[in-house]
């Protein structure tokens, strides 16, 4: 690399130069240089705080782009000439680098123009446009003039980022991603599938909902697309045949978008009818991810449309608000209550605290009531849609239901629909065929139609809760049971078992929170610090819910085994240790138990500086499922290293333990790094052998699970939990 700290001839080949400008655009920008000596041979370029600040930064910016780690503080120090300035510059630059969509954010980006070139990409027409981003019809040159999307966008990581993760039919994915073709710009480019959104929708739905049979959705769309040069638009689409059915059927497709997203670690955070694109085939596709927020330690809000965020996130002085999935399914409720009702559930824009200056407040914040539909269109619409709705635009995130919970409620909304639908074409018939249909159908068609008890809800919960695969049909029964009677804690805590069963952490929670609160039964707790080691490895809350379980008398396996492994977690060594003992007595063959056991000894041995036991090694080998695992295996090669001392016997025990792990996946990372601690490994000729052997990066296979599960699946537990849950209730009520 060039320098030019002490190279006295380049610095005499600029002594003719007039001014700072001149002469920082006259040297190569690999060149290093030092300030301070450029200082002394142009003392005119120190006439001024500005100017040394200037020179300063400069040296500091080609160091930093040179690789070097730079003292901030000692490097202020040594200009104390250019005072505030230089630190001002020096923060300004470490800002940036944090968050580059902040520069971005704040300058105005030079958009290209219609007609230039883009790469291969020709921009044809704007089709759109937002506050960081312009959106272009092209012609792709590298594909035989397609036409296709080009997004050029300044928030080039959060939004590339999330679309490079997420693989969902009901969300646009990219057909490339370019960082290299505009300066500090990102281009995305996307299939071209016309210009028609839900906005268009609004814009044509009826003034009221009395008006609703004459039309047709798909019209509004095939205009629009029509314009676009799509012929024939939505001609052999199976639309359904109202309009609120219409409404509702999209609503599903997004709600399951949304939480495949979520479930992939992804808050869209920006959904609103200009947002959702409705296809030829007249599918709807979630566009927009500018403002999207990943899951990665506490994700926080960057901006949105006031109209349609939640009270939580509203308030814009707050930037650092964490971001939940309750923001999005707040987002999509709103967008279908106004395309319901022709306008959002709330009138944010005219709140009492909003104001000209970009400030709005959501009015419940304020003191609003919570929002209800019309008495005519919650009859249209029925009782348990309205409810639901409704929820999902609560003013507290844990009353809303998550993506996935909402996702799944409106299929059953749409798949009774559906099963109805051919009774409303009986209702066209002659009076003798609708009375010869009626005798043939007799009892079961009357069946169908009757809504279900109370008690017949909850029986169905409850016993779909228990068959093997009931779970999805539990959770429609007790949710359709709570949305009329939120009161049943036994229902919640049914449905908190289904989540579980289902997979779905967060919902578990949500229930088991409301119902603990309630009612603080050990397995309430128990449950609830399971899903909580499960959903996004919440270790310090679990630990507290597990303990009070704990504290409570509870001592099953499962119990002790997930609180031992918090307290493992949390640094609490010796206190883990004593549970995975008492784990072990219990069970001796639990291969978790075992396996979290053996890794705590050997964690213990490093922090306490003792030589292992090889016998928890031994019980790992001994295990039919753990002596076929890679993780377990490499565990036992640690401690018999850790133990070896010299031995050669452990050591070749350590060396067998290495192989048979790398058959079941090892990653080279994994056995460099045994290597780095225990060079007696690696100077045996076959750890050159297991270097062959390793891969890249571990292998996609099962991995083993540290954290044991509830009995959530059998029906004695089951039982046990609802009847202490119903005699809680009953004493709570006396």
């Amino acid at each position: 690399m060039k320098a030019l700290r002490s190279d006295s001839e380049s610095l005499s080949q600029h002594r003719t130069v007039e001014s700072l400008s001149e002469f920082l655009a006259g040297l190569p920008s690999e060149i290093v240089f030092d300030a301070a000596e450029v200082l002394a041979e142009y003392p005119q370029f120190g006439q001024s705080p500005e100017m040394v600040a200037e020179l300063a930064y400069e040296e500091f910016w080609r160091r930093q782009q040179a690789g070097e780690d730079i003292d901030q503080e000692a490097f202020l120090a040594r200009f104390p000439a250019a005072g505030e300035p230089l630190r001002r510059a020096i923060e300004v630059d470490a800002l940036i680098k944090e968050d580059p969509d902040l520069f971005f954010a704040i300058t105005k980006p030079a958009w290209p123009s219609v007609g230039s070139r883009i790469g291969e990409f020709v921009l044809e027409r704007q089709i759109g446009s937002g506050s960081f981003s312009r959106v272009y019809l092209a012609h792709d040159q590298a594909l035989g003039c397609r036409r296709v999307v080009v997004k050029v966008t300044t928030h080039s990581v959060r939004e590339s980022e999330a679309l490079g993760r997420l693989r969902h039919p009901r969300i646009m994915s990219p057909l490339g991603l370019y960082h290299d073709l505009l300066p500090g710009l990102a281009v995305i480019s996307m299939p071209w599938s016309g210009t028609a959104t839900l906005l268009d929708v609004l814009q044509a739905r009826p003034a009221s909902s009395a008006e609703w049979k004459g039309f047709r959705l798909e019209n509004v769309i095939a205009t629009r697309l029509a314009t676009d040069g799509f012929a024939d638009s939505g001609g052999s689409v199976d639309w359904p045949e109202g309009y609120c059915e219409a409404v509702i059927q999209t609503a599903a497709q997004l709600a399951d978008a949304i939480a495949y997203a979520h479930e992939q670690g992804i808050y869209h955070c920006d959904i609103k009818p200009s947002n959702i694109l409705i296809g030829a085939d007249g599918s709807p596709t979630l566009l927009d991810f500018n403002l999207s927020a990943a899951v990665v330690g506490n994700a926080s809000f960057a901006g949105g449309t006031p109209a349609y965020l939640p009270p939580e996130l509203l308030d814009r002085r707050d930037r650092e608000t964490p971001v939940t999935g309750g923001a999005d399914v707040y987002s999509l409720a709103a967008t279908f209550i106004e395309l319901l009702q022709g306008r959002p559930p709330f009138d944010v824009l005219n709140a009492p605290s909003s104001s000209d200056n970009g400030s709005f407040r959501h009015p419940l914040n304020q003191g609003a009531a919570a929002f209800q539909f019309s008495a005519p269109l919650r009859k249209q619409l029925g009782r348990p849609l309205a409810n639901l709705l409704e929820t999902c635009v609560a003013a507290e995130v844990r009353q809303r239901p998550t993506s996935r919970r909402l996702a799944n409620e409106l299929q059953g909304f749409i798949a009774r629909t559906v099963q109805l639908r051919p009774r409303r074409r009986v209702a066209q018939r002659t009076v003798l065929a609708i009375m010869v249909t009626a005798l043939l159908a007799g009892a079961a068609s009357w069946g169908y139609r009757q809504e279900l008890s109370e008690a017949e809800r909850f029986q169905r919960g409850r016993e779909a809760v228990m068959s093997p695969e009931g779970h999805a049909g539990a959770i429609k029964h007790l949710t359709a049971l709570l949305a009329t009677h939120p009161e049943r804690s036994d229902a919640r805590g049914l449905r908190a078992l289904a989540s579980l069963q289902q997979g779905d952490w967060q919902s578990a929670y949500s229930d088991l929170r409301d119902v603990t609160a309630e009612h603080p039964l050990p397995e309430l707790h128990n449950l609830t610090g399971y899903a909580l080691c499960r959903w996004r490895r919440q270790y310090e809350m679990a630990e507290i819910e597990l303990r009070k379980a704990h504290n409570a008398g509870l001592k099953s396996l499962d119990l002790l085994n997930n609180l031992a492994f918090c307290w493992d977690r949390l640094g609490a060594l010796e206190d883990a240790r004593r549970l995975f003992e008492e784990a072990r007595a219990l069970d001796p063959n639990c291969g978790t138990v075992i396996y979290n056991q053996a890794r705590l000894h050997l964690r213990l041995a490093f922090v306490q500086r003792f030589k292992p036991d090889v016998r928890f090694a031994r019980d790992i080998l001994s295990h039919p499922e753990l002596s076929v695992r890679s993780e377990p295996l490499l565990t036992a090669a640690w401690i018999f290293s850790e133990a070896a001392n010299g031995g050669s016997d452990s050591c070749d025990t350590a060396l067998e333990c290495l192989r048979r792990s790398a058959l079941q996946g090892l990653s080279k990372s994994n056995l460099e790094a045994i290597g780095r601690d225990y060079p007696s490994l690696v100077a045996d000729k076959r750890f050159e052998q297991l270097r062959k052997m390793t891969l890249p990066k571990a292998l996609d296979r099962p991995q083993q699970e540290a954290i044991l599960p509830p009995p959530i699946d059998q029906p004695a537990f089951i039982e046990n939990l609802v009847d202490g849950l119903q005699a809680n209730a009953t004493v709570a009520t006396r």
